[in-house]
């Protein structure tokens, strides 16, 4: 039982839903036409080039980056790959998990519960409605504040609250945004997988209340 953490941050995409095959394969067919458009060569060869950078550098922003380097191209706007994500329609794939919702709501009696996303707040709430979520059991939204790469999203939340940075735990799917970043802030991480540079690692989201 892990009680010094009083507040949980929790991530959406990949986290509180998986990004199945088909959701990330129309994910990355919009973020490869953007991306195809910008830097002017074809979506194939572009989706090869994202995909080699990501896989290294596991964050879209700083894959971006690199790729743009190596063509001599203009770095497209940090918002890019969110755009496009968010420009891909996938809400029909989403499913309510009713068993997540218990879960929260039990651990929402003992923790505060936030929810930090890259996500747009109203396309994050919409998420949040697929899925069976009420959007009132998080105490504050962070929706599109701040880059997680850089750690302004996590210092916002942590000036939000004012407890100590370790007394706060962040739920996630990412290694360097959801793990590395935040674990530099001096708060606790939880790993949806296997990383050990987190503090916890869990197999399911599902599994978050047995670490409390």
């Amino acid at each position: 039982m892990q009680n010094n953490i009083s507040v949980i941050g929790v991530d959406l995409d990949g986290t509180l839903y998986p990004i199945t095959p088909e959701i990330k394969k129309r994910q990355r067919e919009n973020i490869y036409q953007k991306m195809s458009v910008h830097f002017g060569i074809s979506a194939e060869e572009v989706g090869k080039l994202f995909e080699e950078n990501y896989s290294k550098m596991g964050s879209g922003s700083r894959a971006l980056e690199s790729i743009a380097k190596s063509l001599e191209k203009p770095v497209p706007k940090e918002d890019f790959i969110q755009e496009a994500l968010e420009e891909t329609d996938f809400l029909d794939l989403l499913e309510p998990n009713l068993k997540l919702s218990q879960m929260l709501n039990r651990i929402s009696v003992t923790k505060k519960l936030d929810l930090i996303t890259s996500s747009r707040c109203d396309f994050a709430l919409e998420k949040l409605r697929r899925i069976g979520i009420y959007k009132e059991i998080f105490e504050n939204i962070l929706a599109h504040e701040g880059s997680k790469t850089t750690g302004e999203v996590y210092r916002k939340w942590l000036s939000k609250r004012g407890f100590p940075a370790s007394q706060h735990l962040y739920v996630g799917d990412n290694q360097i945004q959801d793990i590395d970043v935040p674990n530099q802030l001096g708060i606790q991480t939880c790993f949806l997988g296997n990383y050990l540079m987190a503090n916890f690692q869990i197999k399911s989201i599902l599994d978050l209340e047995s670490i409390l």
